[in-house]
C-alpha cells in the first residue's frame, strides 16, 4: 500500500536559523479563533469526498470524562501514571482487553484469566486462533452454508464442523502453496501434485463447500449494502477489541482489497497498488500491526449524513468508539487530521497528531501564507499554539504542515549522525514520532500479504471473508507472540496452525485419497501373499478336452496394461495356475513369484 512515511534521507537538512516568531493572532481561546477564521472548507480528494456508510461493531458504552484545561492538573493527581505527558487514563478504562477483564494499566496482552497457565489458558496456536474464530462464528457459517447448499444442490450432503475445519485448513494452505487454479491443488499430475489435499478432502467436496459458503440467510431482506458479510464483520470486530488491548500508540489508515467485479461501492484509487477494489478503514496497533477494528466503505450515504461534521471526522470517531478515554495516541495522515477533531479527541482523553492540509478549516492563515509564498528556508519551521492544538509548518524539500494535541513545541531534534559525511540528521520531534508510529496499518498489510488466502472470485463477500480470515490469523500470530514470549515466523506459525486444525478434525471418512471413478478389482484376497502351500499346477481341463487349457496370465496382462504409453497388447497365455488362490493363471517362474510377493497387482 502507499507508504506514508517521511523518508529520513529526504528530510536531512542543513542547520539553519529557526524562526519561532508568533504574531499573537493565534493566542486566543480555541472557540474565539474558530469564529475569526470563518468558513474555509478543505478540498478532499477522489472518492473520499463522499459520505461513507461505515459498518463497525460498537463495544459497550464507556463513561467519558470530558476534561478542560482548568482541571488537567487535578486529573493528573487522580489518575496519573506519569509518563511525562498528560498523566494516566481518563475516565473508566477497558481493562487489559481480557476475556472477562484484567488488570488496569496492562497493555498489549490478552486477559489475565487466560494467560500463562491459568485455568483455561490457551496453549497452542489453535487455542489462540479460536479466541478469534469462535464457536459462535463457526456455527453461523456452518448453518448458513448448509442452508444455502441444500437450496442450491439437489444432492447436497450436509457438512459438519470437522468438514468446515478441514476446509479452512486447506484454504489457509493455499495461501502458502501458490498454484494457478484451485483444481490444481487436487491434481494427480506429478508436476502439480500436492498429495495432502487429496488425502484431507476430495476435490468435488471442497469446491461444493466453497460454492455454498454463506454467512447470512439469502431470503432475508437486505438491511445494508454489505448485509451478506456484516454479521462476520461485527463478530470479528468484537473479538478483535475484547481479546487484546492495544498498546499506547495506534494508527488509522485505509486499505484497498483488489476486486474488479461488479460492485456498487467499488473504489478507484490510482496511488494504491491494487487501484480497483473494496476500500476499508483499519485501526491498528503501531508496534505490532494488530488490527483493532476493520470497517468497510459502503459508498455515499446521503440520507443519514451529518453535514455538521467532515466525513473523515465521523470515521475517526466511529473507529475509535471503545478506545477513547484510555490515554491512547492516535496517528493519522492529512486526510483525517483537523483542528476540530484533535480538540474533541483531547477532551475524550486521547492524544492525536499527524500531517495536516494547509487549506483545512480553522488552520491559521499564516500557515497558508508560508506554504503559498514560501518565506521559510530549508530547515526552518514555524508553529502556533492554541491549547490543546498545535499547528506548525516545517520546510524540508517540500512544506510539511503538522497538527497535534500532544506536542507543545516543534523544536528540531537530532535523529542520528552520519559517519560517512559527518552530518547530523535533524527533524522536529513531532515528525520523528509520526514516522515512528504511523506504519501500524502498513505493517498489518505487509504481514498479511506474505501468505494471504485471497483468490479470484465473482462473489465480493467471499473474497472479503478470506481477507478477514487473514486478519484474524495475523492477530492470532501477534497475540501468540506477545503472550508466550516466543519468536516464530509467519510461515512456521501458519504451518503449525494448519497441522493442529487437521489433527483435531481427523480424517474424512468419505475421502478416497484422490482415486476417482469405479474402484478397480484387485483379484483374490491378499492372503495370496502368504507363500505357504502355494504351488504351481495345471489349469483344469474342460469337458471336451483332456488336456489343460491355456489361459491369460494374470500378472503379464496386468503389468502390460498398466505400463504408461505401452502399445503392446499381445495376449500372453499359460497352462499353469495356482490352485490355492482359486486357479489364477500364472507363468510358472517370474509371474508366480511376483503374484505371491507384490501387493499392487491386478
Amino acid at each position: 500500500m502507499e507508504s506514508r512515511f517521511l523518508n529520513a534521507s529526504n528530510i536531512a537538512i542543513s542547520s539553519g536559523e529557526e524562526d519561532y516568531s508568533d504574531d499573537g493572532e493565534y493566542d486566543d481561546t480555541f472557540e474565539e479563533h474558530l469564529e475569526e477564521q470563518g468558513e474555509d472548507v478543505g478540498v478532499d480528494h477522489g472518492p473520499r469526498a463522499s459520505t461513507p456508510q461505515v459498518d463497525h461493531s460498537r463495544s459497550n458504552d464507556v463513561d467519558m470524562a470530558y476534561m478542560t484545561n482548568e482541571d488537567e492538573s487535578s486529573t493528573r493527581s487522580e489518575h496519573g501514571d506519569g509518563d511525562g505527558t498528560r498523566g494516566g487514563s481518563r475516565g473508566r478504562g477497558r481493562g487489559s482487553g481480557a476475556l472477562g477483564g484484567g488488570q488496569r494499566g496492562r497493555r498489549g496482552q490478552i486477559g489475565a484469566d487466560r494467560t500463562h497457565g491459568g485455568a483455561g489458558a490457551p496453549q497452542t496456536q489453535q487455542d489462540y486462533f479460536k479466541l478469534f474464530l469462535t464457536d459462535e462464528i463457526m456455527n453461523l457459517i456452518l448453518v448458513e452454508t448448509n442452508r444455502f447448499g441444500n437450496s442450491k444442490h439437489q444432492n447436497w450432503q450436509p457438512i459438519n464442523m470437522n468438514d468446515l475445519q478441514r476446509f479452512f485448513a486447506l484454504i489457509m494452505l493455499t495461501g502458502i502453496i501458490k498454484k494457478p487454479t484451485l483444481q490444481s491443488y487436487f491434481s494427480t499430475d506429478p508436476k502439480l501434485a500436492t498429495p495432502l489435499f487429496n488425502s484431507v478432502m476430495s476435490r468435488d467436496k471442497f469446491m461444493k463447500i466453497l460454492n455454498a459458503l454463506h454467512f447470512v440467510d439469502k431470503d432475508l431482506a437486505p438491511t445494508s449494502r454489505i448485509h451478506r458479510i456484516s454479521p462476520i464483520i461485527h463478530l470479528l470486530n468484537h473479538r478483535f477489541e475484547s481479546v487484546y488491548r492495544p498498546k499506547k500508540h495506534i494508527a488509522i489508515d485505509e486499505t484497498l482489497l483488489l476486486f474488479k467485479g461488479r460492485l456498487i461501492f467499488k473504489q478507484y484509487i490510482p496511488k494504491k497498488r491494487a487501484r480497483f477494489g473494496m476500500k476499508g478503514y483499519v485501526l491498528a496497533e503501531s508496534d505490532t500491526g494488530y488490527v483493532c477494528r476493520y470497517s468497510l466503505y459502503q459508498g455515499r450515504d446521503r440520507e443519514n449524513a451529518d453535514i455538521s461534521q467532515r466525513v473523515a471526522h465521523r470515521i475517526v470517531l466511529d473507529m475509535m468508539d471503545g478506545f477513547l478515554n484510555n490515554d491512547h495516541e492516535l496517528v493519522m495522515d492529512n486526510w483525517y487530521t483537523s483542528p476540530q477533531l484533535m480538540k474533541e479527541l483531547y477532551e475524550r482523553g486521547t492524544y492525536a497528531y499527524g500531517t495536516l492540509r494547509s487549506n483545512r478549516k480553522h488552520v491559521p492563515k499564516d500557515i497558508k501564507n508560508f506554504t503559498s509564498n514560501q518565506p521559510l528556508a530549508k530547515g526552518q519551521s514555524q508553529y502556533f499554539t492554541c491549547p490543546p492544538v498545535l499547528t506548525s509548518c516545517w520546510r524540508d524539500k517540500n512544506f510539511i504542515v503538522f497538527g497535534s494535541n500532544k506536542h507543545s513545541d516543534f523544536i528540531l531534534k537530532t535523529l542520528e549522525k552520519r559517519t560517512w559525511n559527518d552530518r547530523e540528521i535533524v527533524k522536529p520531534g513531532p515528525i520523528i514520532d509520526y514516522n515512528k508510529y504511523m506504519g501500524g496499518v502498513d505493517l498489518a498489510d505487509q504481514c498479511i500479504k506474505y501468505y494471504n488466502m485471497d483468490r479470484r472470485s465473482l462473489k465480493w463477500y467471499k473474497k472479503l471473508f478470506f481477507h478477514l480470515l487473514d486478519i484474524a490469523t495475523h492477530n492470532t500470530h501477534v497475540v501468540y507472540k506477545q503472550n508466550t514470549g516466543t519468536t516464530i515466523s509467519v510461515l512456521d506459525f501458519r504451518l503449525k496452525l494448519v497441522d493442529l486444525l487437521l489433527n483435531e478434525a481427523g480424517p474424512d471418512p468419505t475421502c478416497t485419497g484422490g482415486q476417482r471413478g469405479r474402484p478397480r478389482s484387485i483379484g483374490p484376497d491378499l492372503a495370496r501373499l502368504n507363500t505357504n502351500h502355494h504351488f504351481p499346477s495345471f489349469n483344469p481341463a474342460t469337458s471336451s478336452r483332456g488336456n489343460p487349457v491355456a489361459r491369460r496370465c494374470r500378472v503379464c496382462n496386468a503389468s502390460r496394461h498398466r505400463t504408461a504409453g505401452s502399445t503392446d497388447r499381445k495376449r500372453v497365455e499359460t497352462k499353469y495356475c495356482c490352485a490355492e488362490c482359486g486357479n489364477i493363471p500364472l507363468c510358472p517362474v517370474l509371474c508366480f513369484r511376483r503374484w505371491h510377493t507384490e501387493r499392487d497387482l491386478q
